[in-house]
């Protein structure tokens, strides 16, 4: 898709190309060789999201790293009734592969009791024409039903589907789960820093940059098992070690927020 820069750039207009995807190989490299020397080529500044994002960008100059922002106003004042006795945690991402809707699935069984998860996103209810085409294509789809079920009758979800509440739930939460599958930039994980809540995330590209120690766990990716240890590892923790995690996560938002550069800004140089 960065054909569209060649005319712009011969209109004479400065052309600055947003990355918001990471930039993967494909089976010959065509396809990336082929952007590449695109970007080279017509590109002014590229802004990224994401240190990994940009890193990919291998040989490409003026590559900027601006974090996506996370919305600071209107965030959410419904009130949610919870039990004293239940941890709850919130995972944003409905049925999305990406999101790591799988991996959380699979953990369900190993949870432990009093654990309760807030299911933010839709799951699909009926099929389209390319459903039933991805069924025969792909491993993933046809365990879809599966998974959906498993969702749906675990006791350790609560399903609240689409929302424009998000940080209502995050504020009754113990943390955020970000189990992403593939290389990429989470939102959820800089929204949920932006409250002071740890997060459990996968050890991939992109994520990795963001968790560490101090604000959260990494998981191996894959690894359902462990992502379900993690969860019961933090629905045991006291409220003072909750709070050291809060307070990292929280000065660690606003410490990557100081180092990200300002789009208009950088728009502005140009």
């Amino acid at each position: 898709i960065t054909d569209w820069a060649m005319a712009a750039q011969k209109r004479n207009k400065k052309v600055v190309l947003h990355v918001r995807e990471p930039l993967a190989n494909d089976s010959f490299k065509y396809g990336k060789n082929v952007i590449l020397r695109n970007i080279k080529k017509y590109v002014d500044c590229v802004i990224a999201i994401s240190k990994d994002n940009a890193s990919r960008l291998s040989g490409i100059k003026n590559v900027r790293i601006v974090y996506d922002p996370v919305v600071d106003v209107n965030r959410g004042d419904l009130d949610i009734a919870v039990e004293s006795d239940l941890k709850y945690f919130v995972y944003v991402g409905g049925e999305q592969r990406i999101k790591g809707f799988e991996q959380l699935a699979l953990s369900l069984d190993y949870l432990n009791k009093n654990v309760r998860i807030f299911f933010i996103g839709q799951l699909k209810k009926k099929k389209s024409v390319g459903d039933y085409i991805r069924f025969f294509q792909s491993s993933y789809y046809r365990k879809l039903s599966f998974l959906r079920q498993k969702i749906l009758s675990s006791e350790k979800i609560i399903y609240v589907g689409h929302t424009n509440n998000v940080f209502s739930y995050y504020k009754k939460a113990i943390a955020v789960i970000s189990p992403f599958s593939k290389p990429h930039a989470s939102l959820p994980i800089l929204e949920a820093f932006s409250i002071g809540k740890p997060v459990i995330a996968s050890d991939i590209e992109g994520t990795d940059e963001l968790v560490s120690i101090d604000t959260g766990f990494l998981f191996h990716n894959g690894n359902f098992k462990e992502l379900a240890e993690v969860v019961n590892y933090f629905a045991k923790m006291d409220n003072r070690q909750l709070m050291d995690y809060s307070t990292a996560s929280y000065l660690h938002y606003k410490h990557i927020y100081t180092l990200s550069e300002s789009v208009p800004a950088i728009i502005n140089e140009l």
